[in-house]
């Protein structure tokens, strides 16, 4: 079976994908992960987010541009590896 497309998350922004208009919750949240993911990395190379996270660093940027959707895992990666909440504090609530 055919694995259903959809759209990217700068897709679904009205003008500049960081800071417009997102069209739904699915596209807010992939903004808000994108802009603390973009403050915490700071100058950090993409190459050296790798290193710390073990995420991509095509992934990384991807993320940050919005032409793609961060998945859980990445999401986990990315806090654990950086010490950040991109979605919330679960951290602080696993056991």
């Amino acid at each position: 079976m055919a694995r259903l497309q959809r759209a990217k998350p700068n897709q679904l922004v009205s003008g500049d994908w960081l800071d417009g208009a997102a069209n739904g919750a699915s596209a807010a949240a992939a903004q808000v992960v994108a802009r603390r993911l973009r403050t915490a990395i700071g100058d950090k190379s993409f190459r050296s987010i790798q290193q710390l996270t073990g995420v991509p660093h095509s992934t990384v940027r991807r993320i940050l541009v919005g032409d793609a959707w961060a998945d859980l895992e990445t999401i986990v990666k990315l806090e654990v590896g950086l010490d950040i909440d991109l979605l919330g504090g679960w951290r602080s609530e696993a056991k």
